[in-house]
């Protein structure tokens, strides 16, 4: 069991969480509003019938292309030490809009 201990620090444990782009579907503009209906009618088979964007405040963060990252958790574990750890720095929004975070995460 000890072994499977050590083999956990091996992991990075990555939780992005997103959100639509917008709070409501008639704020995108009206081609992201054709596209998501394009969008809804390949995902409406699993909820019947809805009202065109109906599903956006739910559904639309989990697709790349109406989502927007808000959040970025990353965890480790270490059993023999007792630090912690974060990659969380002042320019951690900065990082993050200019798309750099993975590079800038292998950097530490």
């Amino acid at each position: 069991m000890a072994n499977f201990f050590d083999q956990l620090g091996d992991i990075l444990f990555l939780d992005i969480e997103t959100a639509s782009l917008t709070e409501k579907f008639e704020d995108l503009s009206s081609r992201l509003q054709d596209e998501w209906i394009k969008k809804e009618k390949l995902i409406q088979n699993e909820h019947g019938k809805v009202e065109p964007g109906a599903l956006y405040f739910d559904k639309a963060g989990i697709h790349a292309e109406f989502g927007q990252v808000i959040c970025i958790g990353v965890g480790y574990f270490q059993w023999k030490k007792r630090t912690r750890s974060s990659f969380l720095d002042l320019k951690f929004l900065q990082i993050l809009t200019n798309g750099n975070f993975f590079c800038h995460l292998i950097a530490y």
